[in-house]
């Protein structure tokens, strides 16, 4: 699973000032722990065993590096370890990746067999496991044709692709963003999360609406946009609505109630 899986990162991360405060080690330390928990799955969490691994290299086996990101809100201590302190809300949950992975392996499985084990041309596959499903051992497997014309199974699986990749772009990371986007830690920060999470939201609905090419690109040059013309008219918004959802904030961008 792990070469399906990816933690992006903004490309001026390395300016948050809480970067900045904890230091080069204490960057490369956070850094290592976005691989390692998106690799294992863990949803933020660090293991203590897992420390040694992580600290490789840095000196005092990584102790002030460790304690930098716990000081600056990076990390957070628990009974076991630590856990990546916006982990959640900058990444999916494990069990969600491990079903998009599932089913990306299934829709490829299906668009193989109907592309060549079916119809007038296709000839069953014993290797295919729809041609031949697991079956009592003591039973002949009994290859099963569904007779979908070459032409609409070809066209499924394009479908298929295009949802895949406008599900790959996760635009919001689990590390701290740029300068611009983030604060100390308070209202104000909870505000550009809400802001972050809706601008981004708004720029995939954009995507999906009307890329007629990368949709990653697409979707992140709307989302630049509207970080620049839209984000401040956001934040007034939030100053006088403080409880105002990320939805509510996504209908404002949608309806141009704010520019």
């Amino acid at each position: 699973m792990a070469g399906d899986l990816f933690v992006p990162l903004y490309v001026d991360y390395q300016s948050d000032p809480k970067i900045l405060r904890a230091g080069p080690l204490a960057e490369v330390l956070f850094v290592r722990s976005l691989a390692l928990c998106k690799r294992t799955m863990s949803d933020g969490h660090i293991d203590r065993a897992q420390l040694v691994t992580l600290t490789i290299g840095l000196p005092a086996n990584g102790r002030r590096a460790v304690s930098a990101l716990v000081s600056e809100g990076l990390w957070t201590e628990t009974d076991a370890g630590w856990v990546i302190t916006s982990w959640s809300k900058r990444n999916r949950a494990a069990a969600d990746v491990k079903a998009q992975v599932q089913r990306r392996k299934a829709s490829s499985v299906l668009a193989n067999h109907r592309r060549w084990h079916v119809g007038p041309e296709g000839k069953p596959s014993d290797t295919c496991e729809i041609c031949y499903p697991p079956t009592d051992p003591n039973r002949s497997p009994l290859p099963i044709r569904h007779g979908i014309p070459k032409a609409e199974a070809e066209a499924e699986a394009e479908a298929e692709a295009e949802a895949e990749a406008e599900a790959e772009v996760e635009v919001i990371t689990a590390s701290s963003s740029s300068n611009s986007r983030r604060r100390d830690s308070g209202p104000e920060e909870d505000d550009d999360d809400r802001i972050i999470e809706a601008i981004t939201r708004r720029g995939m609905e954009q995507a999906r609406r009307f890329a007629t090419g990368d949709v990653w690109t697409y979707a992140e040059t709307v989302r630049a946009s509207l970080w620049k013309n839209a984000a401040p008219a956001l934040r007034r918004h939030l100053a006088q609505h403080p409880d105002a959802t990320v939805d509510d904030l996504i209908h404002h961008l949608a309806v141009g109630a704010v520019a």
